[in-house]
């Protein structure tokens, strides 16, 4: 839907439900915005998730936004204020960086090891023959666990990530310094 259109700004509207792959089950809202300015080479998106299922119950894994791309062939990451880049795999592999903790990333270039660090500065740039394509993911950091994954066809956002694990150990959970956490 459209939600608004001028001179300056075009707003596009969408809402609709994340569905189980498994089971056809509605598990949560998203709502989603994106903006278009006049002259300008970006689009804004306000991607919202609204939780409607018992997380007692059940747990999400991998939800994502993705980007179409058109034959890329190198990624570019920032992180720890370095920029990280290669050539992408070949077919359906992929590169991604996790952000498994407020302290801690890692990067893959499909299941080898690209390096890892603190804090990713939240941005990666797909290069294709005709031009890039860039994505920022604000407070990565700091509202972890995200991943930023790029592969020859797509850049993709996960706001939950897919190549998630057990990031914490039982004593870094129950440490005093990180009680106020939970």
């Amino acid at each position: 839907t459209v939600e608004e259109k001028g001179p300056v700004r075009v707003t596009i509207y969408a809402t609709g439900w994340y569905v189980s792959a498994k089971t056809k089950e509605k598990l949560c809202i998203f709502k989603t915005r994106i903006s278009a300015y006049n002259g300008q080479p970006f689009v804004n998106v306000a991607h919202r998730t609204i939780i409607t299922y018992d997380t007692e119950k059940k747990k999400l894994a991998d939800v994502a936004f993705e980007v179409k791309l058109v034959e890329a062939v190198k990624w570019q990451m920032g992180a720890d204020g370095k920029v990280l880049s290669g050539d992408l795999p070949p077919g359906n592999g992929t590169v991604w960086l996790h952000q498994d903790r407020w302290d801690h990333f890692r990067v893959q270039n499909q299941d080898k090891p690209v390096g890892e660090g603190k804090q990713s500065d939240g941005w990666c740039v797909g290069l294709m023959k005709s031009g890039s394509l860039s994505v920022m993911l604000r407070n990565i950091w700091q509202l972890y666990p995200k991943e930023l994954e790029l592969s020859r066809e797509a850049m993709t956002l996960h706001f939950w990530p897919k190549h998630g694990g057990q990031a914490f150990t039982e004593e870094d959970e129950l440490a005093l310094k990180n009680i106020h956490k939970i």
